[in-house]
């Protein structure tokens, strides 16, 4: 299944820089139903960026954060004012939501 993110403007006004459960992204996917997301949008060498979606409930269901999003994330944690935007992710059946 596909999912819209909307990471609006409280989104990225509440949330806290360099902190992978409390983020933009975080925020917005705690309102899409996820209670807790983990969001790791710097790559390495080992792995790409991505996304637990409910972290404590499903720590095996790992998504693929989209590069433009990755991005944004980054500039954010660095300091960089964003705007809100929106990216889609696929999301496996093993998810769990609320």
């Amino acid at each position: 299944m596909k999912l819209r993110v909307e990471v609006m403007a409280d989104d990225i006004a509440e949330g806290k820089r360099g902190k992978s459960c409390e983020c933009a992204i975080a925020n917005a996917l705690k309102r899409a139903g996820y209670s807790q997301p983990y969001v790791q949008p710097w790559g390495t060498s080992q792995y790409t960026p991505f996304i637990y979606l409910d972290f404590a409930i499903n720590p095996t269901c790992r998504v693929d954060l989209p590069n433009e999003a990755a991005s944004l994330a980054c500039r954010w944690d660095e300091g960089d004012v964003i705007e809100p935007f929106t990216f889609e992710i696929e999301v496996p059946d093993t998810a769990v939501s609320k």
